[in-house]
C-alpha cells in the first residue's frame, strides 16, 4: 500500500473515522493500488474488509489480513487500517523504546527520528516487534546483535522474514557492528 493515505496506527477508530474511510474520495485508487500489488483479489470490495473470509489457502498462506476470524485463530488483533498485532507485546515494545541499545539509538537519532517519512519504533506486528517500521515505504529496518547469527537465530530470522513479506513488507538488516563504526 505504498503512498497510502490508509496506513493507521491507532489501535481503535470509532464508527464516524470509518465511514469516513469507507467514503474517502481517493478510495477506489487506493484499493486499485492493492489490486496491482496482489494485496487484494480483483473482485475484492471495502466492505470485505469488516466480513468473515472463508479461506481455503494452505497453512502457510493464512495471513489473510482481513480475516477476523484467521487472525483471532493466531492470536492477533486489526481493525483492517494497521497490520494485525499481537496485542501482548504491546507493553514489551514499549518497555524496548524505552531501553534501545547503542545501535538503535545510533541509527533513530542520527537518521530516522526526523526521516522524511514517519518510521516508528519497536512495533509490533504478527507475533514479532520490529525495530523500526515505516508505513510508507513498506519497510521494517532490524539492527541485528549476535544472536541472530546462531543457526537458531537464522532459522527464526528466515521464517519472521517470509511472514513479514505476506505483508508485503520489505525488510533491511543491520548488524551492530555495522551501525556503530558508520
Amino acid at each position: 500500500m505504498k503512498n497510502s493515505n490508509y496506513v493507521i496506527t491507532l489501535d481503535r477508530l470509532s464508527d464516524d473515522i470509518i465511514e469516513k474511510v469507507i467514503n474517502h474520495s481517493n478510495l477506489d485508487t487506493q484499493i486499485e493500488e492493492w489490486k496491482q500489488l496482489g494485496i487484494v483479489d480483483e473482485d475484492f470490495e471495502i466492505e470485505d474488509i469488516f466480513e468473515q473470509v472463508d479461506s481455503k489457502e494452505s497453512d502457510e498462506d493464512v495471513l489473510n489480513l482481513f480475516s477476523k476470524d484467521e487472525l483471532r485463530k493466531e492470536g492477533l488483533i486489526s481493525n483492517g487500517y494497521h497490520l494485525p498485532y499481537n496485542p501482548k507485546l504491546v507493553e514489551r515494545a514499549r518497555e524496548l523504546r524505552k531501553n534501545m541499545t547503542e545501535a538503535e539509538k545510533k541509527i533513530w537519532y542520527g537518521f530516522l527520528k526526523n526521516f522524511k517519512y514517519r518510521v516508528l519504533r519497536q512495533r509490533p506486528i504478527h507475533h514479532f516487534i520490529v525495530d523500526f517500521y515505516c508505513p510508507a515505504l513498506k519497510l521494517v529496518i532490524e539492527i541485528d546483535g549476535e544472536q541472530h547469527y546462531t543457526e537458531e537465530g537464522k532459522a527464526y530470522d528466515e521464517e519472521r522474514r517470509k511472514i513479514l513479506e505476506r505483508y508485503g513488507l520489505r525488510e533491511i538488516r543491520f548488524r551492530n557492528k555495522e551501525v556503530m563504526k558508520d
